[in-house]
């Protein structure tokens, strides 16, 4: 790993990433396994060449953050990074709005893990932010007064304000005020887990939509 690698690890670090996203980038430079101090030109054609044979979506994915971390160091090696396109998929089965706010009653909202599902759910259904602009959320991004929550590099990397609803307000509010408190949580993240009290896992927040609304 070259001390830019290891320097843009401490940015995301530094930076309150998520722990799946800092984990995500280290599996990335470990598997790129780069000799010398720094990245070149060769290493990047070692690279594709070592994950030609994956699937076009683990393609996607390493190339994606490659490029994202050539970007951050400002090198002139993003010419030589290529993404590769996924095919167009279409979306089967999008549940109805009824079935939707029935999976907003299931939680048993008089514990504390049955209050946290039930805010998860609705901020992801009434904002429509993504599973990992929500764990990503930090208390800073949510202002309670004003109903907005801020999206820090959202989609195509730009920041964004979205507006709350009076329910999803008032629940966010409930669960930072007593739940979240509760964790004793170690990081500023918005959504902490119960046992580690750091920011939540993707897999644990598909685990609590899956729960509650099936696969969807």
């Amino acid at each position: 790993m070259t001390k830019k690698m290891e320097e843009y690890l401490l940015y995301l670090k530094e930076h309150n990433y998520a722990v799946s996203t800092v984990t995500a980038f280290k599996s990335l430079f470990n598997v790129m396994k780069v000799q010398g101090d720094s990245l070149k030109k060769e290493d990047i054609i070692q690279f594709k060449r070592f994950i030609r044979s994956m699937s076009i979506r683990t393609r996607w994915v390493y190339m994606t953050r490659l490029n994202r971390f050539l970007i951050w160091s400002e090198s002139e090696l993003c010419r030589y990074i290529d993404i590769p396109i996924l095919p167009k998929t279409i979306v089967k089965d999008i549940p109805e709005q009824n079935a939707m706010l029935g999976a907003l009653q299931k939680p048993d909202v008089t514990t504390f893990d049955g209050i946290r599902d039930r805010t998860i759910l609705e901020v992801l259904y009434a904002t429509g932010l993504r599973r990992q602009e929500l764990i990503n959320l930090v208390l800073d991004d949510v202002d309670i007064q004003r109903r907005t929550i801020r999206v820090l590099e959202g989609k195509y990397k730009r920041d964004r304000y979205v507006p709350m609803s009076d329910s999803t307000t008032e629940w966010l509010a409930k669960y930072i005020q007593t739940v979240r408190e509760g964790y004793k949580p170690i990081t500023p993240h918005v959504f902490v887990g119960k046992v580690t009290r750091r920011d939540m896992s993707k897999s644990s927040v598909n685990r609590i939509v899956t729960r509650y609304c099936g696969h969807i």
